[in-house]
């Protein structure tokens, strides 16, 4: 069992890890174009809309992704009744919540964009964004159907078309619409993906027995609900403190900052795509793994976390170093101040990697609850010293803020998570990943400010060859075997 599920979980984050390797070179042409089209200002509007779309959604989804994931894998196999009566009730409710929040924004998008921002442009972004919140809210709840189902292959696939589509709509509406095109590239694509999952939801459906036919189970979605109640709150903490922090830098700094903050946000995605594409098949997995084997759950959970941490280091001192020219490069020197703040959020997400996993692990074991108190920890260390930050130092402030509020939420998640589940400090690499995150962290800003031309590149080589000789030295021999078996199947062809 342990092995099996090993191997499916590295299976999966690697089609998962391939598709979003493609999907992030979509999303950076996006934000190159999207960037280059707009400048600074129109780009910090368009950025501050984004996060309060993000609020909004985590509002209207009620925490269900993870719950609609976690029960579904859970009764699946052992009980289809109770499984159909679950996704018809929560059809009900997803469209109910999905109509009432829509309304509620576009109700109020005037006096935000107005009094709040004092910047009439936001008005129309918003309420164009009430039509894509609704969208989108029924979007996830089917994303996550096909997650639980362990439909990770389909689902990378669909990413992929989805980003293809995405850049072809940015390419014909940003460039003639320009803020407002944006916003409508964002509609025609929520409305794209909506359409894709619905039919791949219809087709398994046709094939498994289940229907979309809503039937209400008052019941049956209070448990739900209960499961999701303390994500829910916890989402509701962290997008709420993510808003306060853009807005705050935008009232403060300006829009102009807002959008140099904005470029260093899409590295810092860029840097965290690897935790991202291993948690895509784990939650699932893990409820497995718990429910059968709960015993071994531990040393399974540290190993992925270990595994993730293997990956991400190199990984971000790469793209650290080469972050000065893949600015200019990409976005040109209108976004030159952003440099600094780029570097810390790439490191920043080097960081979040491993305690993003070890989140997953609880969620997988159903340990909703503490989420929600470490969130608001974590919430609140990070808009306590973003908004002192800000205040002092201004846009590299804040990028310092999101440096300190990542190690603080790598300390505590993996504390808890080390003695919730028992976990062996060791076997996660839980201090030593960070010293040699600092580092390479420091060794990267030296040859940044220090050097230059050959001597930049041939130092940038060796420090990046250096750390994964070591990240790879440090996986034991399972491990090793693991990563070699995966690649060779999965590449060579023999995945199914």
């Amino acid at each position: 069992m342990k092995e099996r599920i090993s191997f499916s979980l590295a299976k999966g984050a690697v089609y998962s890890y391939a598709s979003m390797v493609l999907l992030k070179v979509l999303l950076l042409l996006n934000s190159v174009i999207i960037a280059r089209w707009l400048g600074p200002e129109n780009l910090g509007i368009y950025s501050v809309f984004s996060q309060i779309q993000n609020f909004v959604l985590a509002f209207g989804l009620f925490g269900l992704p993870l719950a609609v994931s976690r029960f579904v894998a859970e009764y699946e196999k052992k009980d289809k009744p109770a499984l159909q009566e679950i996704l018809s009730s929560l059809l009900i409710f997803s469209l109910a919540a999905a109509a009432l929040v829509s309304l509620a924004l576009l109700a109020f998008s005037g006096p935000l964009a107005l009094k709040v921002y004092g910047e009439p442009r936001l008005a129309p972004l918003i309420r164009i964004g009430s039509v894509i919140i609704f969208i989108a809210l029924l979007s996830n709840i089917f994303k996550a159907l096909l997650q639980g189902f362990q439909k990770i292959v389909l689902l990378a696939r669909l990413n992929v078309v989805i980003g293809i589509a995405s850049a072809l709509l940015t390419l014909l509406l940003v460039v003639r619409f320009t803020l407002i095109g944006v916003v409508l590239r964002d509609a025609a694509v929520a409305a794209l993906t909506l359409g894709a999952l619905l039919y791949s939801l219809y087709k398994f459906f046709s094939s498994s027995g289940l229907s979309l036919i809503p039937r209400f189970n008052a019941p049956v979605l209070y448990r739900v609900l209960a499961f999701a109640a303390p994500l829910f709150a916890a989402s509701l903490v962290m997008f709420g403190a993510d808003l306060f922090i853009r807005s705050h830098l935008a009232l403060k700094c300006g829009f102009e900052r807002a959008g140099f903050f904005s470029i260093s946000d899409n590295f810092f995605q860029m840097a965290y795509f690897i935790p991202q594409a291993i948690a895509l098949p784990f939650l699932p997995i893990i409820t497995g793994m718990h429910q059968a084997e709960p015993e071994n759950l531990p040393r399974n959970a540290a190993r992925v976390i270990k595994l993730t941490g293997a990956l991400a280091l190199p990984a971000a001192a790469a793209l650290g170093l080469a972050s000065g020219p893949a600015v200019a490069l990409l976005y040109g020197e209108t976004y030159s101040g952003s440099l600094t703040v780029v570097f810390l959020m790439i490191f920043s997400a080097a960081v979040l990697a491993p305690a993003y996993i070890a989140g997953q692990v609880l969620m997988g074991a159903g340990r909703g609850v503490p989420i929600l108190g470490l969130s608001v920890l974590q919430a609140g260390v990070n808009a306590l010293s973003a908004y002192l930050l800000i205040n002092r130092y201004g846009l590299n402030g804040l990028g310092a803020a999101v440096l300190i509020s990542a190690v603080f939420n790598y300390f505590l998640s993996g504390v808890y998570v080390i003695k919730r589940l028992g976990i062996d400090p060791g076997e996660m690499r839980f201090g030593t990943y960070q010293l040699a995150l600092l580092l390479s962290g420091v060794s990267a800003y030296a040859l940044i400010s220090l050097t230059g031309g050959v001597l930049f590149a041939a130092g940038a080589s060796a420090l990046v060859l250096a750390l994964s000789a070591a990240q790879y030295l440090s996986l034991s021999a399972g491990e090793k075997e693991l990563l070699r078996g995966v690649a060779s199947k999965i590449l060579g062809g023999g995945a199914r």
